[in-house]
């Protein structure tokens, strides 16, 4: 049972965004422009752009200055509505939008959490299309998505369009993807958005840190100009012990020679006395 002052306090932050003007303004502005929800659980669960709430998944980031909840049951199907439904989270709001769905929709406010949702309605995934999967490949010639397919060669540095929709936003046909490569930097940039246009998804940057690959790089070399230099300083050492093998040798018969020359000399001038 929540104490009594709590339920005062969540009272008047309900009584609050009921009386507010400005957020309900807003919301019915911009709730076309908010990102769909899917019917089903297994779909917004495989969108990167949603991340999961207990229940509930929400957007990372605000699109067109509100971004989308959306809650399912434990059978996966979409909750709509009064009390546990999704609705949308406004951006700059002096409240949490869940703060104040909880409020209005605790045990004892049933009224008010229908007036909650008369305001900020749940969306009922009419407008959801499921996306279409596609890939690409390819460093530095990269393969572009679609039928037929083209190869593209990326050496320079820069900016590059890869993905965009005629319609710039996801519920007509797709989403604005930009890839910024900078070879230079230790982290390869892709950000994937919506574009301007209604039922865009909002903005997802995913930034995928190399560091590993860089230092796996530098102690390649590093171990391939030791091996190198392992290898020139071992052929060195053979060569320079080889010569002076052959040197020795050298030495050594030439010397015998001179003795056994010297003695025949002797042997020689000992006759002839």
């Amino acid at each position: 049972m929540a104490k009594a002052e709590n339920i005062g306090t969540s009272n008047a932050l309900c009584e609050q965004f009921l009386k507010d003007k400005n957020p309900i303004t807003l919301i019915t502005e911009k709730k076309h422009d908010s990102t769909p929800c899917s019917c089903a659980e297994y779909h917004i669960a495989q969108d990167a752009m949603f991340g999961k709430r207990g229940n509930c998944y929400e957007e990372w980031l605000f699109n067109h200055g509100l971004k989308q909840r959306c809650c399912y049951s434990e059978t996966g199907k979409l909750l709509k509505g009064f009390p546990d439904g999704g609705f949308v989270i406004l951006d700059g709001i002096e409240n949490s939008m869940v703060a104040v769905h909880d409020a209005c929709c605790h045990d004892t406010n049933t009224s008010t959490c229908k007036d909650f949702y008369d305001i900020n309605p749940s969306d009922d995934c009419r407008r959801y299309e499921e996306p279409m999967s596609a890939s690409s490949w390819g460093d530095p010639v990269i393969q572009t998505v679609g039928s037929p397919s083209f190869n593209y060669s990326f050496n320079g540095h820069g900016e590059y369009v890869f993905l965009k929709s005629k319609e710039g936003s996801r519920s007509g046909g797709g989403s604005v993807m930009v890839v910024v490569v900078v070879e230079e930097e230790e982290a390869v940039v892709v950000v994937v958005g919506g574009g301007g246009g209604g039922g865009g998804g909002a903005v997802v940057v995913v930034v995928v840190v190399v560091m590993v690959v860089v230092v796996v790089m530098v102690v390649v070399v590093v171990v391939v100009v030791v091996l190198v230099v392992v290898v020139m300083v071992v052929v060195v050492v053979v060569v320079v012990v080889v010569v002076m093998v052959v040197v020795v040798v050298v030495v050594v018969v030439v010397v015998e020679v001179v003795v056994v020359v010297v003695v025949v000399v002797v042997v020689v001038v000992v006759v002839v006395v």
